[in-house]
């Protein structure tokens, strides 16, 4: 390559890394439809993140269960992973929806939790039947997480 060419290089890398941090950093106007999915989608893989172990957990929990056979082991594993999957649902109830709800108040936003985890669990590809399951669930969690806890008596 000739001396000439390199910072003709030099300058179309620069360009390109430029522009690729760019769009990585950009953020839609507020409350506009893109800007809505662009704050969702960033608060929800956040959690996704976060919670990766638990969500593998649950995945795990679903095959088994599909399989039809239960052993005594596999009801000793769900034991086991019922305080971490109820943790999960906890802050996300308690964490991630607040979250969401601070940066989509200012847009007239005033849903549950129910359908954001929903969407969560359906962009995580998991079935229908996980799904649903999830459905009857999430009313419970949601009102457990609004009902006041009592302070221990001194």
């Amino acid at each position: 390559m000739s001396m000439s060419r390199r910072p003709l290089l030099a300058v179309a890398f620069a360009a390109v890394a430029l522009s690729t941090s760019a769009c990585a950093s950009f953020e839609p106007d507020p409350c506009t439809p893109e800007w809505v999915e662009w704050k969702k989608d960033r608060i929800l893989s956040e959690f996704a993140r976060s919670h990766r172990s638990e969500i593998r957990t649950l995945r795990s929990l679903r095959e088994t269960f599909d399989g039809g056979d239960v052993s005594a082991f596999e009801v000793a594993g769900v034991a086991l992973a019922a305080p971490r999957l109820g943790q999960m649902a906890q802050d996300f109830v308690d964490l991630t929806v607040p979250e969401v709800r601070t940066a989509l108040v200012q847009c007239g936003w005033n849903g549950g939790a129910t359908p954001l985890f929903i969407e969560m669990l359906r962009e995580d590809g998991f079935d229908e039947q996980t799904i649903a399951f999830a459905q009857q669930l999430a009313p419970i969690a949601e009102a457990l997480a609004s009902t006041p806890t009592a302070s221990p008596v001194r």
